[in-house]
C-alpha cells in the first residue's frame, strides 16, 4: 500500500508539471495534440474510478486548458480496448499510450476532427515486434464546414499545405 502512494504521488507530481508545461506553451484559442506513452492505465477498471491516475492525468490536461474542449481520441472515437503494452496478445494487453486533443473553444477557431483511430502492432516475422509498444494512430482533419466557410486563408495554410491535408 505504501508502495502506491509514494506512486501516486510521484504521478500526481508529474501530470502537474505536465499540465503547466502544456499551459505555458498552448493557448485556448489554438490547437494542441498531445501524444505519447504516459505510463498510465486507461483501462476499463481506471476509467470507472475517478481516483485513478487516468483520470489526475486527464483532469490536470484539462485544467491546463479549461477553455479548450479535450479529448481521449481512443475513449471518444476508438473501439476495443485498445491495449499498447503487449503486441503478441490479441487485445494489446494494457492501455499505456495516448492521443490527447485540444481544440480551441472559440467559435470559428481552427478545430480538427477525428476521422479515424486505430493501435497499430507492427508485427514482424522476424523479431515478433518492432518496439516494445504498440503504436495508437489517428487521422484527423479539418471539418468541410470550416474549409468552405471560411475558406483556407482564414486558417493561415498555403494552399500546397491545403491541398495535402486530408478533409473531413
Amino acid at each position: 500500500m505504501r508502495g502506491k502512494k509514494l506512486q501516486q504521488r510521484s504521478c500526481a507530481s508529474q501530470y502537474a508539471e505536465f499540465s503547466e508545461f502544456v499551459k505555458q506553451h498552448s493557448s485556448p484559442t489554438r490547437l494542441a495534440i498531445l501524444k505519447g506513452d504516459f505510463n498510465t492505465l486507461g483501462d476499463k477498471a481506471q476509467l470507472d474510478d475517478q481516483n485513478s491516475a487516468y483520470h489526475l492525468l486527464t483532469g490536470k490536461l484539462r485544467e491546463a486548458q479549461a477553455e479548450s474542449k479535450f479529448s481521449d481520441l481512443w475513449i471518444d472515437h476508438g473501439k476495443g480496448p485498445g491495449g499498447t503494452s503487449e503486441q503478441v496478445i490479441e487485445d494489446g494487453g494494457r492501455r499505456i499510450d495516448y492521443i490527447f486533443l485540444l481544440n480551441p473553444a472559440p467559435a470559428g477557431s481552427f478545430k480538427l476532427e477525428t476521422q479515424k483511430i486505430s493501435v497499430n502492432r507492427f508485427l514482424d516475422p522476424k523479431v515478433i515486434a518492432l518496439s516494445d509498444h504498440s503504436a495508437v494512430e489517428a487521422t484527423l482533419g479539418i471539418p468541410k464546414r470550416l474549409l468552405k466557410k471560411e475558406g483556407r486563408a482564414a486558417f493561415g495554410l498555403q494552399r500546397k499545405t491545403a491541398e495535402h491535408l486530408q478533409r473531413c
